[in-house]
């Protein structure tokens, strides 16, 4: 009777489909179709989870540990996941609406996580989340990170004006830390080529993860940036 049904899926193109929906699958693993539900970023048991690719969690899942101090520019799930595997993480958000969903959840209140509000002036942020992620400026946003006075283990560039970002952070990196940036598929490759080709020019190598990630469907690319002797072993 299976064997009957499998060829009948087959016959009409929908085994494929079959096999993803009601047998074990990359997708169900992960917990994409949890996340598509909920619209958050979680796994398959709804636990937080960056909302970067699955090739990239995988990667870093293992490599984050309670040594490590985490920076992030943005603030979500994220935030939970790297507070539940690091020493410390402090989170600078730009959204004062954001902000206060996040001060009001209780999940969120975790002794290794602080999370700040940094606004931005308003005509940068009347442009929308999207173009203000690609375009370079000179804020407090963007100050922020040099501003805590602290080097980090983990950098993660996945907010606003990650050029600029990543143009800033090296002075709070320590000798052995890795930068995280999202987005860097070969759709947003030229509005991120000046902050990657200001990692390489500093002597740093790149490995990038490509994939699907939670929520959206569409292939994307998350990269880490990594010299010699880093807190990572690569």
């Amino acid at each position: 009777m299976k064997a009957l049904a499998r060829k009948i899926l087959h016959f009409f193109g929908l085994e494929g489909i079959s096999r993803i929906l009601f047998l074990e699958s990359d997708l169900k693993e992960n917990g994409w179709f949890l996340s598509v539900k909920t619209k958050q970023s979680v796994d398959r048991d709804g636990s937080p989870i960056p909302w970067v690719t699955y090739p990239f969690i995988d990667f870093i899942d293992g490599r984050i540990d309670k040594s490590m101090d985490v920076f992030e520019f943005g603030a979500g799930n994220s935030s939970l996941y790297f507070a539940n595997k690091a020493k410390s993480v402090t989170s600078i958000e730009h959204s004062p609406e954001w902000f206060e969903i996040i001060q009001s959840n209780k999940v969120y209140d975790k002794d290794n996580l602080d999370i700040r509000l940094v606004e931005i002036p308003e005509e940068l942020s009347n442009q929308g989340y999207h173009k203000m992620a690609f375009i370079d400026n000179e804020n407090d946003y963007v100050y922020s990170l040099r501003q805590t006075g602290k080097q980090y283990d983990v950098i993660v560039v996945d907010g606003l004006f990650r050029n600029s970002c990543i143009m800033h952070c090296l002075d709070s990196l320590t000798p052995s830390g890795v930068v995280f940036l999202d987005n860097t598929s070969k759709h947003y490759r030229d509005q991120l080529k000046k902050g990657t080709d200001f990692m390489a020019k500093n002597g740093f190598r790149r490995l990038d993860f490509s994939g699907m990630g939670p929520i959206y469907s569409r292939k994307s690319c998350t990269t880490v940036f990594y010299r010699d002797d880093n807190c990572f072993n690569i």
